[in-house]
């Protein structure tokens, strides 16, 4: 708190204000990464499209497009992730994001913590990696990396996207209810403003906006433009989760951000728990769509999330030409992104039943009981059932003496996966 007081002043007026101290600060940094054809601008804060700069937003105007005005330079507007969830027992909700003028300061954005990687050339394709940047409480990091491929024309109108996210803080008691996902505001080019139409569809994972055409007077159709964001894998802890999301949502502006001057955390949080798609009532209008990765009961310490997404756009063509931008961007991610398959143990071991949740429980316990003594199935992992580690890879008593050991009288942690 700090006071203003004029000299001889009777009134002390009392100005209260917040600052930060810390030993250092990172500020956001931007950079581009190009296509053979288009172009994006990116942030070590995990934005894109830096509220529509122009020319660098998935456009064409420096690739031939008939419109060189600046009418057709945002494909674009703004792009975050957002990643929402309760604390404190779930009294506390926080959500965070980078986006509609969110900045690094705000209790809703997020805070760069620096070894941003800048734009480099790959050869076949240029990589921005943001470094880390953390939930503003900093319980929760998140990374991101930038795919955009290079030289073919057939490989141009789109970029990949890889979020990474983990706990940050690992002495704190984990959030629940965890939702991940992506809000992308397009502005596809239209006669009029940001006036677009919009669509989903479930079994491509795709949710997508069209630039409307009203009067037939410009050089192209804008009803031939095209945007959206197509999801592809999400991993937990180096095994495929899912090859779906959790849902998503696409809704206009007018009622949904321009009141607040941005998204309402509260109510963002609620739409991200949509088990599904679902598209806008409100169409030729400004919009907005919200994809949520994957929805998650608790991020442990040992757990780290990867999710993998495609963004492309489509300058004069139908929705057919737009759905084969969008076949060849899953197949380029197929040859040159996907991870390769990992050994079937992560992390530690003692998770002998395969759960996908990588949880070490009692229902290991009574798996191994029943495949040691009962004809059980084996463990679909061996390296997890070989709970104690020892070199010959024995499944036997010695491991449950010492899962039980570990699980009810605070023994040693299962040694690592080899």
């Amino acid at each position: 708190i700090g006071e203003l007081c004029p000299p001889n002043a009777d009134v002390r007026n009392v100005v209260p204000f917040e600052c930060w101290v810390t030993d250092t600060l990172y500020t956001p940094f931007w950079d581009t990464i190009h296509t053979a054809c288009t172009k994006l601008i990116v942030a070590n804060t995990g934005n894109f499209g830096k509220a529509g700069l122009g020319k660098v937003n998935m456009d064409y105007v420096d690739a031939g497009d008939c419109d060189s005005t600046t009418a057709a330079e945002v494909y674009i507007y703004d792009g975050s992730p957002v990643v929402g969830y309760q604390k404190n027992g779930g009294t506390d909700t926080v959500v965070n994001f980078s986006i509609f003028g969110t900045s690094y300061i705000d209790e809703k954005g997020f805070v760069p913590l620096g070894d941003h990687t800048p734009t480099t050339d790959m050869g076949e394709y240029e990589v921005f990696e943001s470094g880390k940047f953390v939930t503003s409480d900093s319980l929760i990091a998140i990374e991101k990396v930038w795919y955009a491929p290079k030289g073919h024309p057939d490989t141009c109108s789109f970029v990949i996207q890889c979020m990474k996210i983990y706990l940050n803080d690992t002495l704190a008691v984990p959030p629940i209810d965890v939702r991940i996902g992506e809000a992308i505001d397009f502005d596809i080019p239209a006669d009029t403003n940001s006036r677009n139409l919009s669509g989903v569809d479930w079994d491509l994972r795709l949710l997508w906006q069209q630039g409307s055409e009203e009067d037939g007077a410009g050089c192209q159709s804008n009803a031939n433009r095209w945007g959206g964001i197509d999801f592809l894998e999400v991993y937990k802890n180096g095994k495929l989760l899912d090859s779906f999301p959790h849902g998503g949502y696409i809704k206009d502006n007018a009622t949904y951000v321009y009141p607040e001057g941005g998204f309402h955390p509260d109510s963002l949080y609620k739409y991200m728990g949509y088990s599904e798609f679902i598209n806008s009532d409100t169409q030729n209008t400004d919009l907005h769509m919200v994809m949520t990765k994957i929805v998650l009961e608790t991020l442990l310490k040992t757990d780290t999330i990867v999710i993998y997404e495609e963004i492309v756009t489509h300058w004069n063509g139908t929705y057919a030409d737009f759905l084969d931008e969008v076949a060849q961007s899953k197949q380029w991610y197929i040859d040159h992104i996907k991870p390769e398959p990992q050994g079937c143990c992560i992390g530690i071991r003692g998770n002998a039943d395969g759960d996908l949740a990588d949880a070490i429980n009692v229902a290991d316990l009574t798996f191994l009981v029943d495949y040691l003594f009962f004809g059980g199935d084996d463990p679909p992992c061996r390296e997890e059932g070989n709970v104690d580690g020892d070199l010959a890879e024995a499944i036997n008593v010695a491991d449950l003496t010492f899962l039980v050991d570990y699980l009810f009288f605070g023994g040693d942690d299962p040694p690592p996966c080899p």
